[in-house]
């Protein structure tokens, strides 16, 4: 009688899974105007005037998961007030708390502008690591976003960049401008 290969396999198996919450509302939203520092966000009549030739933005960005060491950084945007937009900068990623800026360019305009922080999260580099298991098996297989798969040797820690692709193009929803 022939009998075929014996598969064994244990039964406690293992998935670890680290949640990324979407950042806070920046706050502590104000511009830099001129000899004024700090000015705070405001509208219509109240609205500040720039008295300076660099005018900078500034917002404090923070994410929930800044414990974990987490780090985002502020994407702004300016517009004509009641026009097209006609600028942004993502600033550099910070520690979740720090204030972040934008320097924008002054020229006799009335300017809205609003400010999102953003943290890692769709199309952003993830590192996957495989540890040594069972000394039975031939290594681990494993893909994302594509029918072919990578291998790791299953007697080594070995480790898998992936970057996850998202179905559709992703939304930016940077809300109501703000002054």
């Amino acid at each position: 009688m022939t009998r075929g290969p014996l598969f064994r396999c244990r039964n406690n198996p293992v998935l670890e899974i680290t949640y990324n919450t979407t950042p806070n509302v920046p706050d502590q939203r104000s511009a830099e105007v001129g000899a004024s520092a700090g000015v705070p966000c405001a509208t219509g009549s109240a609205a500040p005037y720039i008295t300076t030739l660099t005018p900078t933005l500034r917002a404090r960005v923070s994410d929930a998961d800044g414990g974990r060491g987490q780090t985002v950084r502020g994407y702004f945007e300016w517009h004509v007030t009641g026009g097209a937009k006609i600028g942004e900068r993502i600033t550099a990623y910070v520690g979740s708390g720090t204030p972040v800026t934008a320097p924008i360019p002054a020229d006799g305009r009335r300017y809205s502008w609003r400010v999102m922080a953003q943290d890692g999260g769709v199309g952003r580099m993830g590192v996957f690591t495989f540890r040594p298991g069972d000394t039975d098996i031939g290594g681990y297989l494993y893909a994302l976003n594509d029918d072919t798969p990578g291998a790791a040797p299953h007697k080594q820690r070995s480790t898998a960049p992936l970057r996850p692709q998202p179905a559709l193009a992703p939304h930016l929803d940077l809300g109501q401008p703000d002054a």
